[in-house]
């Protein structure tokens, strides 16, 4: 169970915002509540409002029962500087975590004659205001550096082509001496993968896909052509494609370049995190509006610590990575109202899904 900590979102709103309107209806679901020290123990006098089921208890049924009756040992004593010092007279707010639960606190002392009484407390549940803030604390960081991106990108690109250019002739017209073939060999393969690295920057420098742009995408054909465009690395290390495709799969609306550009991301992470093996892709049915692509390798896996940095720019679990390529592909299946997910277990492989939504009748191109 995950403990109480102290982030940002407490140090930015008052106890005003709690007579005012500053979260939306629909993000926010309060409970009230009153507590009484008795022989040591913090205990409540009762609650009102809605409480989340996380916690195990009807609000009818809290009155009575103390701190260590409803919550576990370990959250308890996260939780009890907190109450002990509202009991000594502050005024406390706090943020945490339980289970994947985002909660706001407020404790407010009650006093008689300057003797504190009680606690008057107020939860409030910011899930979707947490997860709204982390997206926009990620989009604002993707278009800062596709700015940054931008300007790198285009002072590079221009004399990497004619380095590598070059780099090819001189490669054809010494391939018999076999030193310097090596040395040119070697040249060509650090500049391609510096072209790879600007050309990831240069993804996250343009603009998101407008509606005009769309088109209608088979996405059976491009799966198809994205595997017979790795087959041959695939081959290298004895790795097989199982394919399996509903049949009948709809349509999606959006842009087949950028979407071939996700999944050859995606199958060349698969192929990288493995020795050999079979790789399973499957294209179905997702819900009704969707369509869901996988990919499951049997690979080495992500260490469940850094699942949730994944999307993160720059971040990478890789010895070579850029830490580009998973955030480029999250924009673009943004840019779709598509979704992407990771799931993964140490040595246990990796599945990767993309959900996209179907093109309907009236968006024909």
């Amino acid at each position: 169970m995950a403990g109480i900590v102290v982030n940002k979102v407490a140090d930015r709103i008052n106890c005003k915002s709690l007579s005012g309107n500053f979260f939306p209806e629909d993000h926010i679901k309060s409970l009230m509540f009153k507590l009484v020290k008795q022989d040591g123990n913090f205990v409540y006098k009762g609650a009102w409002g809605d409480i989340h089921p996380t916690f195990g208890v009807n609000v009818s049924d809290i009155a009575g029962r103390r701190l260590q009756d409803i919550f576990s040992e370990e959250v308890v004593r996260q939780k009890l500087p907190f109450y002990e010092k509202c009991w000594e007279g502050e005024e406390v707010k706090y943020s945490g975590m339980l289970e994947q639960f985002s909660f706001l606190v407020f404790l407010v002392p009650v006093k008689d004659n300057g003797c504190v009484t009680e606690i008057s407390g107020t939860v409030m549940d910011i899930t979707n205001l947490k997860k709204n803030e982390d997206k926009l604390f990620n989009s604002e960081k993707l278009a800062l550096v596709g700015q940054l991106a931008a300007g790198i990108a285009h002072e590079i690109r221009n004399p990497l082509t004619s380095l590598m250019g070059f780099t090819k002739i001189l490669l054809e017209l010494n391939k018999d001496q076999q030193l310097t073939g090596q040395y040119l060999g070697i040249m060509q393969s650090e500049l391609e993968r510096i072209r790879n690295i600007v050309n990831e920057y240069m993804q996250l420098a343009k603009p998101q896909i407008v509606a005009g742009e769309w088109e209608s995408v088979c996405l059976e054909l491009l799966i198809r052509d994205v595997l017979r465009l790795e087959e041959t690395q695939a081959l290298m290390k004895s790795i097989e494609f199982d394919v399996h495709i509903e049949a009948g799969m709809p349509p999606i609306r959006g842009k087949a370049n950028k979407l071939k550009q996700v999944f050859i991301n995606l199958i060349q992470n698969a192929i990288e995190s493995m020795e050999r093996g079979t790789i399973k892709i499957t294209l179905s049915r997702y819900q009704e509006e969707m369509v869901k692509v996988s990919i499951a390798d049997k690979g080495c896996g992500i260490p469940e610590e850094k699942l949730s940095n994944l999307f993160t720019p720059f971040y990478t679990t890789k010895a070579n990575g850029t830490g580009l390529g998973l955030s480029v592909c999250k924009k673009i299946i943004d840019d779709h109202q598509g979704r992407i997910e990771i799931r993964s277990m140490e040595n246990g492989g990796t599945i990767a899904s993309v959900m996209l939504p179907i093109q309907h009748d009236n968006e024909q191109s």
